[in-house]
């Protein structure tokens, strides 16, 4: 997996905003695990917040960003949907939530860079002494990380050595996110 810069993988990377560094991670329940959600039924689950799921939201951050190297991203692994099994890349199983900070901390940096931008024309006046605009800071935003609640009940993932959360009354097969192999639900 491509490391970013200094070699630190993305969820320690810092978003240096309002003078305070933040980590980008999404909210996990008490276990560890972070909600999903399929594309196609619209069917909740969990998976564990694992090293892996920094490619996913490094991928959703940076594709929010304008950057000339876009093709440089690595590609995102194929999931499934416990419930249904519908196949689709992993960004595909973020929930509107998840997405919407994950996007939003991307503008606000977008923002601030574009801001350094402007100001470097006022820092240098002396190379240009007639500039002909005003940088305006953007608004500090607030965004916080929808909070995840302790709900859904574990089912192991024999095939892949991991666990998912599925909705507690669910009785019907499941498959596993990683490798779609079907699993039974509820001890059957």
């Amino acid at each position: 997996m491509p490391r970013p810069p200094g070699g630190r993988t993305f969820a320690a990377m810092e978003l240096r905003t309002r003078k305070t560094s933040e980590p980008v991670q999404l909210a996990q329940d008490s276990l560890g695990f972070v909600r999903r959600s399929c594309p196609q039924c619209a069917r909740f689950f969990k998976v564990g917040a694992h090293k892996s799921e920094d490619l996913l939201v490094q991928s959703t951050f940076v594709s929010a960003l304008q950057h000339a190297n876009a093709d440089e991203l690595p590609g995102l692994p194929t999931r499934f949907c416990p419930y249904c099994g519908h196949q689709a890349q992993a960004s595909a199983f973020l929930t509107e939530a998840q997405r919407g900070y994950i996007v939003g901390l991307a503008k606000e940096l977008a923002g601030q860079v574009r801001y350094e931008q402007l100001r470097h024309a006022e820092r240098h006046l002396d190379d240009n002494p007639y500039v002909t605009f005003v940088a305006v800071a953007p608004e500090a935003g607030e965004l916080l990380a929808p909070p995840e609640p302790d709900d859904m009940a574990a089912a192991p993932l024999l095939c892949c050595g991991e666990d998912l959360k599925i909705k507690a009354n669910w009785r019907e097969p499941f498959f596993c996110h990683h490798c779609r192999a079907q699993h039974r639900a509820g001890g059957r």
